[in-house]
């Protein structure tokens, strides 16, 4: 038989990644996966080393590097797949104890067996690559997709340099505070008076939304709804969204000679900006927006539905290695590194755009009012709260630095992307957010008290570049699926301002 046929577990080692990442194509790029598909390969090629060592029969290493493949990368979704419908009596331990005998079992039948089935060998190498291509096929195709978006100059509100040419170019810092909620609703529903920070804000000039509400209740609508400057369904009506990278807000600002920059952290891969600069705590001068530090969401998830979820969730097994707590610690560091390096890229030359997606006061929940690091449950809201003390801070602090240092005063938006995700939150609790503009007169204008992310870019292009970017009514839809994008799921705003 060809020894082409033996690589098969090769094409096993990239299934359940594609897998797992083209079943969240909108929130997972390549840049996201790449280290799991360096892990997955170099994993099955030690492991087919090993029994190959030990058997000296291809036929019998191949297969029990599959027999091992399936049983590592199948635990987590059978576990959770039990553990939901038995919760009482299904555990670790059981499933532990089941995965080992099934190991043992399998692989002392594949040890004693004395035939080698060409027809068995032959059948895994064609399924294996038929699953690899089938389950890359929507990765590889949002990518290329990517690709070819970012070479068109989707609407272009400025073709050439040459029209804007004689307009003020000010640096534009965009500063996402995940999940920071409205003043209003800290107060009533928190007990936590931010009346302080909202004032500090004003006095250093910003203009602050007392009723402002999110377009959408997750992340990425919403930052997606930001940077188009419109409401997703309208622009996407099938659910396959561009980059960011080719967006309205990107698209037009490169035409203007801006570059663009932006910070790593474990939810990356939801935004392809085609960063010029891409600023990582582990390695500052890295601009290539493919190398991240810590584990990425990507990553997390996929070692949930893997055998590494026994450590997952029992940390005492490891106890000089707490994975849980590295993740946490490292999105820690990630989020005292961007509130570190900003103030400092106000020294970069301009025209440049930043883009700051803060996970904070988002959860897990890692930060004392002082910026230690301090774990504390999502249900707990004084974790959430500590979060927002801190920021406050930080914040106040970046900001009056930008706006001191900066020989043309720039523009600042700072923005919640939605509200909180604690226990008991209702539909308006979820879409009230934090949203603040330091902005020139002719902007500050067209605010309002209840405007809403969709408008913030439109208000800055007409004000400082002649866009003529009529302002949407602002809408707020509680669904986390584009199907569910209609007035059925229109949350109304009852803030009175």
């Amino acid at each position: 038989m060809k020894k082409i046929f033996y690589i098969y577990p090769l094409f096993f080692a990239l299934f359940p990644i594609f897998s797992l990442s083209s079943n969240n194509t909108i929130y997972v790029d390549l840049a996201s996966i790449a280290r799991s598909l360096v892990f997955s390969i170099v994993l099955t090629v030690l492991l087919f080393a090993l029994f190959l060592l030990i058997t000296r029969r291809l036929y019998k290493a191949s297969l029990a590097t599959v027999l091992s493949q399936i049983l590592f990368f199948s635990y987590g979704h059978l576990y959770i797949f039990f553990e939901q419908r038995a919760p009482a009596v299904f555990r670790h331990r059981y499933a532990i104890l089941a995965f080992i005998v099934l190991f043992v079992v399998c692989l002392g039948l594949i040890l004693r067996s004395r035939r080698e089935s060409r027809s068995l060998i032959q059948y895994l190498f064609w399924a294996s690559l038929l699953l690899a291509i089938v389950s890359a096929y929507p990765t590889i195709q949002k990518s290329i997709q990517a690709g070819i978006a970012r070479k068109e100059k989707a609407q272009a509100l400025f073709e050439t340099q040459q029209q804007t040419n004689q307009l003020v170019k000010p640096d534009i810092y965009l500063i996402i505070l995940d999940s920071y909620t409205r003043q209003d609703v800290l107060q009533n529903s928190y007990q936590f008076d931010n009346s302080e920070f909202i004032q500090s804000l004003e006095a250093q000039g910003f203009y602050v939304g007392k009723c402002s509400v999110s377009n959408y209740p997750s992340t990425r609508y919403s930052i997606d709804s930001l940077m188009e400057s419109n409401y997703i369904q309208d622009l996407f009506p099938n659910g396959e969204m561009n980059p960011f990278s080719s967006s309205l807000t990107i698209t037009n600002l490169r035409a203007m000679g801006y570059s663009v920059f932006s910070f790593e952290n474990r939810s990356k891969g939801h935004f392809d900006l085609g960063e010029d600069r891409l600023l990582s705590r582990q390695n500052p001068l890295n601009n290539s927006g493919k190398t991240l530090a810590g584990l990425n969401e990507f990553e997390s998830e996929l070692l949930m539905t893997t055998a590494f979820r026994v450590f997952m969730d029992m940390p005492q097994l490891l106890p000089f290695v707490d994975l849980s707590r590295a993740e946490y610690e490292e999105h820690y560091q990630q989020v005292l590194y961007t509130l570190d390096e900003l103030p400092n890229l106000v020294n970069v030359s301009s025209p440049k755009f930043v883009f700051v997606h803060i996970l904070a006061p988002h959860e897990p929940y890692i930060l004392t009012p002082e910026g230690g690091y301090l774990y504390t449950s999502k249900e707990d809201p004084k974790g959430y709260l500590d979060g927002i003390r801190y920021i406050n801070e930080r914040i106040l602090a970046i900001t009056q630095a930008l706006i001191s240092n900066s020989a043309t005063p720039p523009v600042i938006i700072i923005q919640g992307d939605h509200g909180s995700a604690l226990p008991g939150n209702t539909p308006e609790m979820r879409h009230s957010i934090l949203n603040a503009y330091y902005v020139n007169d002719s902007a500050r204008q067209l605010l309002y008290p209840t405007i809403s992310p969709v408008n913030s870019i439109r208000v800055i292009f007409d004000a400082y570049f002649n866009a003529e970017l009529p302002l949407l009514e602002d809408r707020s839809f509680y669904s986390w699926g584009t199907s569910q994008l209609n007035d059925d799921f229109l949350v109304p705003n009852q803030c009175v301002p």
